[in-house]
């Protein structure tokens, strides 16, 4: 095999809590984190050198991008000096929340370790995508899971129900390091109750989700882009069970349970915006 072709899945927080700021800079959260079936096409070819192509000219090509990262990482780990050949095919919007960046990296280290025939764990890869980025230990799981600390303590939840997610991004992007650059810890209101969000998933109980999300980012991005209220205050207007930014934003997500209601949500919203989608939950 000198060829491997993986997807790349988005994910939405149907929680974020901030717990305190850490003497690093990073924050230690609490979120309950769901992959989505809006995924990035990922093909990596054995190589004796490190590059990456991708059909989104806004994606660094360079050390800046994750994929990138992951790859150099993963060959440091084991020792070997090697390459890959990886290009990214990109759906998930980039700078929106959706963790495509992060979901990339974790893409290319499964498929380099089968690739290589490394042999390492889910642990293992684990571990070397939590010093890559918060959301990267997550992708490299994926589903539906509890992350603590920086992202990378891991409790994996029963699988959620297949539910509709209707995905709205703004025409801008957003700086993450900014957003959580604007948390006060001592000011944070409307936290998440992640506890009942927890039981309520195990019991598959919808109506007890949704009265217990929350995104404790959501009012700092929502200050920088006005957008962000607008788009969750539509959805809730017409028929979403529930709304709720996107990890650090600007992207706004909608559970519906009602498949017409979705539908015609995603017409309105895409004579609106450019990118707009209507996912399920995996």
């Amino acid at each position: 095999m000198n060829e491997i072709k993986l997807k790349s899945y988005a994910k939405i927080n149907l929680c974020l809590d901030i717990v305190n700021k850490r003497d690093d800079g990073y924050h230690n959260i609490r979120t309950i984190m769901q992959s989505l079936d809006l995924f990035d096409q990922i093909e990596i070819q054995t190589s004796k050198k490190l590059e990456i192509e991708s059909d989104h000219p806004g994606l660094p090509l360079d050390e800046r991008n994750l994929a990138y990262k992951a790859a150099k990482a993963i060959f440091e780990k084991v020792g070997i000096k090697e390459g890959a050949k990886i290009r990214i095919t990109k759906n998930i919007p980039i700078a929106a929340g959706l963790a495509g960046g992060s979901s990339n990296a974790a893409a290319v280290l499964h498929g380099i370790n089968i690739l290589y025939g490394l042999n390492l764990t889910v642990a293992q890869l684990v571990h070397i995508g939590k010093n890559l980025g918060a959301d990267v230990p997550f992708c490299v799981v994926g589903g539906t899971v509890l992350a603590t600390g920086i992202g990378d303590r891991l409790n994996i939840l029963p699988p959620i129900k297949e539910y509709n997610i209707l995905l709205v991004k703004p025409d801008v992007g957003v700086s993450t390091k900014e957003v959580y650059d604007g948390v006060n810890i001592q000011t944070l209101s409307s936290r998440p109750d992640i506890e009942k969000a927890v039981k309520s998933i195990e019991s598959h109980d919808l109506p007890g989700l949704v009265g217990s999300m929350g995104n404790v980012l959501e009012p700092i991005t929502s200050r920088m882009v006005k957008e962000v209220l607008e788009i969750k205050n539509t959805m809730l207007a017409n028929g979403a069970d529930s709304a709720l930014m996107c990890g650090s934003g600007p992207t706004v997500f909608a559970i519906y349970s009602c498949n017409y209601k979705a539908e015609n949500m995603l017409k309105y919203f895409k004579n609106v915006y450019e990118q707009v989608y209507l996912c399920k939950t995996i």
